[in-house]
């Protein structure tokens, strides 16, 4: 067992103290506030001054007792730095959302000019994105489709980066700082869908697994568009089409539980990245014919491919 687990320890090390590049690097943080901007700015938040009342998952949701910790008021308001209510009230003015859209879309271009230079501002560009779209968290919203992001944010308040595009030498640079971002980056991706994964192996059996009818699924969505309002692409309405081999998409949610569960490998052979990346991608589209929106993640694995290869260092 100590020879096991001695085993993990060596490759986890190794990988974790391998090389990577600046080019890497530049694509990833692009990548992050490029998203940012798009998804910070498609909301109103100024909404939230006209009323709001904080939804807690421990109010909502039944859970298991050793998770339930995680849903506590306590523990939900320091993370979303909405303690800061315990002090004073919530925000009554549009103003206040106004004036707090200005200051961060001008955090936001100074990242993605300067790059991720300034751990003080890296810091307070995520106290400024979290803080606010946590107004929309507890309301149930965007739960889902803005962990990974915040995740490779967190990344950036603790490791610095001077990549820009137009520092050319740092770009081709290749190094162990770089190295251990690029790492990092990759484990915020392990952290989501391995937690996802293990949740698939505590809920459902093996069998549940292969229930879920993909296919109804996608067609009863349609059916719905037809009377309410919906987002789901028309080349889904070709799907109809494939009824006679409707088994193959019912398949699909198996492979993505399965997927989950064996994602840590791509820390060991970053070489299969892509191949996840590519399944990703696939999934997070498919998730539209369903009527649920992962669009910021249709290309998230992007950022983490090893576009430039890096080497071992030994210490």
């Amino acid at each position: 067992m100590n020879n096991v687990i001695d085993k993990i320890t060596v490759k986890v090390f190794n990988n974790f103290t391998k090389t990577s590049s600046g080019f890497n690097i530049l694509i990833a943080q692009t990548i992050v506030i490029l998203f940012f901007l798009w998804k910070f700015n498609s909301r109103d938040f100024s909404f939230f001054s006209y009323g709001f009342e904080p939804y807690y998952p421990i109010e909502l949701y039944k859970v298991h007792n050793y998770i339930k910790v995680s849903g506590f008021k306590f523990l939900q308001d320091l993370v979303s730095f909405h303690w800061i209510h315990w002090f004073f009230s919530y925000p009554v003015s549009d103003k206040f959302f106004l004036i707090l859209k200005y200051i961060t879309n001008i955090f936001l271009f100074f990242v993605l000019i300067f790059g991720f230079n300034f751990r003080f501002i890296n810091t307070i560009l995520y106290f400024l994105l979290v803080y606010q779209f946590s107004y929309m968290i507890f309301q149930g919203q965007e739960i889902d489709s803005i962990s990974i992001y915040f995740g490779i944010l967190l990344v950036f308040c603790f490791f610095k980066s001077e990549i820009t595009f137009f520092n050319i030498s740092k770009i081709k640079e290749t190094n162990l700082h770089y190295g251990k971002i690029h790492s990092l980056l990759i484990c915020v991706f392990i952290v989501y869908y391995f937690g996802s994964g293990l949740r698939k192996l505590i809920d459902l059996n093996i069998f549940q697994w292969f229930q879920y009818d993909l296919y109804w699924g996608i067609t009863s969505q349609i059916f719905n568009n037809k009377f309410i309002s919906g987002h789901v692409p028309e080349i889904f309405n070709n799907i109809i089409l494939f009824n006679d081999i409707d088994y193959i998409f019912n398949l699909f949610p198996a492979l993505v539980y399965l997927s989950h569960v064996i994602v840590p490998i791509i820390f060991f052979q970053r070489n299969k990245i892509i191949y996840f990346a590519i399944f990703y991608s696939l999934f997070h589209f498919m998730t539209f014919g369903v009527g649920i929106s992962f669009l910021g993640y249709l290309f998230s694995w992007f950022l983490i491919i090893p576009y430039f290869k890096g080497t071992n260092v030994r210490k």
